[in-house]
Order: C-alpha cells, then sequence, then structure tokens
C-alpha cells in the first residue's frame, strides 16, 4: 500500500504523510529502532518490510533471530543489528516517543486525515475515497 499512496499523493504533493512511531510492545519497538539505524533512504522501505513480514518476526519463538533475518534484507549486518540495539541515546528517543500522547490509537496502524481516524490498514482504493474529494475542495 505505501508505495501506491507515495507515488499517487505524497510525490505530486498533494498529501503530507507524517509517520509517527507508536510500539505497543517490546518487539515492535526493536523494529522502529532497527529501522532507525538503516540510513534515511531506506528508513520508509524499512517500515515497509517490517509491517509486511510482521507475521514472520513479531509473534515467533526467537523475535531476534528473526528481526535479524529481516534486517538483513535491507544489507544489515550482524555487527550493526547488535550495536543499533545497544545504543542507549535511540532507546531513549525511542522511549521519548512513546510516552507522548496517545491521541486515541488503539490500532495499528491508525491514520488521521484532516483530523479523522481511521482504524487498521487501508486500501489504496480506501485511501483514495478519502483523499480525492479533500484535494478537489482545497483546490477549489
Amino acid at each position: 500500500m505505501w508505495p501506491e499512496l507515495k507515488k499517487k499523493y505524497v510525490d505530486t504533493r498533494q498529501v503530507r504523510f507524517i509517520m509517527r512511531e507508536f510500539p505497543f510492545d517490546p518487539r515492535a519497538s526493536a523494529g522502529f529502532m532497527l529501522a532507525r539505524c538503516v540510513s534515511d533512504d531506506k528508513w520508509y522501505p524499512t517500515i515497509d518490510l517490517l509491517y509486511r513480514t510482521q507475521d514472520n518476526w513479531a509473534r515467533v519463538s526467537d523475535g531476534t533471530a528473526a528481526l535479524k533475518s529481516v534486517m538483513g534484507m535491507t544489507g544489515m549486518g550482524t555487527a550493526d543489528f547488535e550495536k543499533c540495539l545497544q545504543d542507549q541515546a535511540a532507546r531513549e528517543s525511542h522511549s521519548r516517543c512513546r510516552r507522548g500522547p496517545i491521541l486515541r490509537r488503539r490500532f495499528t496502524p491508525t491514520f488521521f486525515i484532516n483530523g479523522q481516524m481511521q482504524k487498521g490498514a487501508l486500501s489504496i482504493e480506501r485511501f483514495s475515497e478519502i483523499i480525492d474529494p479533500l484535494v478537489a475542495a482545497a483546490r477549489q
């Protein structure tokens, strides 16, 4: 979904997309920390990869090995993986994100489009149903 949404709305500057991290458990926190350790140009693709492979690492018995495998797909090696997760400054920064306002979020993902909450994963068609009238109204 992200590549289509980005191409149709973000790249054309019709929509400003802001992602806020709000992990519900330690594994999700680790995933966001790991995504922060890749280069800036790989951040969104890494987040997308983590969401797409969530069933492979979020609910398995050995989450560390599973996350290491997924991050290997980004080119992150074992040493960088371990260094990233042990980075105290990154951990504290990520912890501050979690303490921020909850904004009524109970589902992941949750989208706010012009202040209206949309719960759960949305198809590109559903995004278009919501966004297209807003874009048209803004042009008038």
